[in-house]
């Protein structure tokens, strides 16, 4: 069997495990861990189909002030470019069978499977087969890898368009159309997710190799040229949104800043932001500690080319400038994945390739797969309860429903949270503010809360108020 034969099959072997973990429970609400930025990202695509694509005006169902700190009437939702939220309103109207859910993840799961198989090609090149198998094989099954890459987020096919990319001019032979696909794809990569331009470096090291036959000067002309264009997109989309400063979240604190009980805490280069991201998220969540080993032994292998160290690099500088986001939200980890998977496989071929005979080289693949089997396991200890959460909000939303006109708008007393205002279908407010009397005034209808000591209050300022559904889970409030 030739080398490409063995090639073709490991992957098939590995795209197929892909699919098959990442279609558990993919028939779940969207009331999963993470819910409320995959709900922004799902009613701006069910919002397209309501009411017109266009791109240039997103919209999603918070009207509230919450995200902004101004009045949002309209809903514009003014983040990164929505391609991928068209993408998914394309789909359901095409095939209305699927709901906005179904379709948001199964389009989740196609540029997984992308992802895949550029990180398989990444690292079999930069470390033969077995970098090749286990980095697939972490990337195809270990829990948060699985999780995170069949959510309903823009870093999915962000990361995705983002690895064609970098695969175009990482090849051995780099033509012409390959570099213009590759600056066309690295412009939408960072239109869907501006945050994917961390990987430039790795890209810029690619288009420098593809220009290896000219001088220095030109060389370094011609890349800063190609990339320059190819931010052009982004820098458009970025002032055509300062026109909906309402619709544009506060992210100032993304960076050094930690959003907790009492507010905004530093967390700039403190003890703590490594301990977050060092222990808890990479060794304990994604590698579930025992795969920590095959990451760090990755470190020690000699590649052919600067790929790995230009990924890793480009990972660095993104999770070092982000570190707010980093440590306040797991899927801001969704972008290091490739880089943390090819350096797991980097490890196991470093390894394997330290012993000689056959019998050690054996008992050395097994003990890779030994610790990525308890890696797998103490992983999916810690992830498996992200698939359940908030189970009774359908129930909820079928109650209200009864209750709430579509065009009637509503407070969800949920902090900020908006998956109960997607799993109502209504548009308003995911936090009480002010009164009951200015939201009143303000146009809202309804109140729905879990605290019923925040429902009497709200009675008390308007007695005229009625309770519609009061029960031991929630309360629904007519202002």
């Amino acid at each position: 069997m030739t080398s490409v034969v063995r090639y073709r099959i490991v992957f098939a072997m590995l795209l197929t495990l892909c699919i098959v973990f990442r279609l558990y429970k993919i028939d779940t609400p969207l009331i999963e861990y993470h819910s409320w930025r995959q709900a922004d990202t799902a009613a701006v695509a069910r919002n397209f189909t309501r009411y017109g694509f266009d791109l240039l005006k997103p919209r999603y169902d918070d009207l509230s002030s919450a995200q902004s700190g101004i009045p949002n009437p309209l809903g514009y939702r003014m983040v990164e470019f929505p391609l991928y939220n068209a993408w998914i309103g394309l789909s359901q109207q095409l095939m209305p069978s699927l709901s906005f859910v179904a379709w948001g993840r199964l389009i989740s799961i196609f540029c997984a499977c992308v992802i895949l198989y550029c990180t398989y090609h990444f690292a079999a090149e930069s470390g033969g087969e077995v970098a090749g198998l286990i980095s697939g094989l972490v990337f195809a099954t270990f829990p948060f890898f699985v999780f995170y890459t069949r959510v309903i987020l823009p870093e999915v096919p962000a990361l995705a368009t983002m690895m064609v990319a970098l695969y175009l001019v990482h090849k051995k032979n780099v033509s012409r159309v390959s570099l213009v696909t590759s600056a066309v794809l690295f412009a939408l990569s960072i239109l869907i997710k501006p945050t994917t331009i961390f990987y430039g470096v790795a890209w810029a090291y690619g288009l420098a190799r593809s220009f290896n036959h000219q001088k220095p000067f030109m060389r370094l002309a011609k890349v800063g040229i190609i990339a320059i264009v190819a931010c052009l997109p982004l820098v458009a989309w970025r002032m055509h949104i300062q026109n909906f400063p309402e619709g544009i979240p506060s992210s100032e604190w993304l960076i050094g800043y930690v959003n907790v009980e009492g507010g905004l805490k530093p967390i700039f280069m403190r003890p703590a932001f490594f301990r977050w991201i060092l222990y808890e998220r990479v060794t304990l969540l994604i590698m579930g500690t025992f795969g920590l080993p095959l990451l760090l032994a990755g470190l020690l292998k000699k590649t052919p080319t600067l790929l790995p160290a230009s990924l890793l690099l480009s990972t660095v500088l993104y999770v070092g400038t982000f570190q707010g986001g980093n440590v306040q939200h797991e899927y801001y980890q969704i972008l290091t994945l490739p880089t943390i998977a090819l350096y797991a496989g980097l490890g196991a071929s470093y390894l394997y390739n330290r012993v000689h005979g056959s019998t050690r080289k054996y008992l050395m693949l097994v003990a890779c797969f030994t610790l990525l089997g308890l890696g797998w396991s103490y992983s999916w200890d810690r992830v498996h309860h992200y698939y359940y959460s908030l189970s009774d909000i359908p129930k909820f939303a079928k109650a209200v429903a009864n209750f709430v006109k579509p065009d009637d708008l509503i407070v969800t007393d949920t902090g900020g949270d908006t998956t109960v205002l997607y799993a109502l279908d209504r548009k308003g407010s995911p936090t009480i503010y002010g009164g009951a009397q200015q939201m009143k005034d303000d146009g809202y209808t309804y109140v729905f809360t879990y605290n019923h000591e925040t429902a009497r209050n709200l009675h008390k300022d308007i007695p005229t108020s009625t309770m519609l559904i009061n029960d031991d889970r929630f309360i629904l409030l007519k202002l």
